[in-house]
């Protein structure tokens, strides 16, 4: 036998251990594929059931709820900080705006006594 034909055999067995492992485990292929079929089929019709059970009315009262609900959660800022920011956000942008005006101004004379 050849080195081929030893390597085709081990692959084969190693093939049928990892097979047994996972029937073993509960992964394994053990439903036909006309039950795994089935069982979609049936799964798909017991969702559509359950959704049709509740109305469209009952829906929309559960999703206000779960609105009303998050907007609890929510952190809402007060006045007071929204002013603080604002002020904070305004000398931010009046301190680097004076910044780059002056590295222009720079820039610009140096430019004009080299240039």
């Amino acid at each position: 036998m050849t080195f081929y034909g030893l390597y085709v055999i081990l692959l084969i067995e190693a093939r049928k251990v990892v097979f047994l492992f996972y029937k073993k485990i509960g992964k394994g292929d053990s439903m036909s594929s006309e039950n795994k079929k089935i069982k979609k089929e049936s799964v798909k019709k017991e969702k559509k059931d359950k959704k049709n059970d509740i109305s469209f009315f009952d829906r929309l009262k559960n999703f206000c709820l779960g609105v009303k609900q998050e907007t609890k959660r929510v952190h809402w800022t007060t006045g007071k900080d929204i002013v603080r920011y604002s002020v904070a956000t305004f000398i931010f942008v009046l301190f680097f705006s004076l910044f780059f005006y002056l590295i222009d101004v720079l820039f610009a004379l140096v430019h004009s006594l080299v240039g």
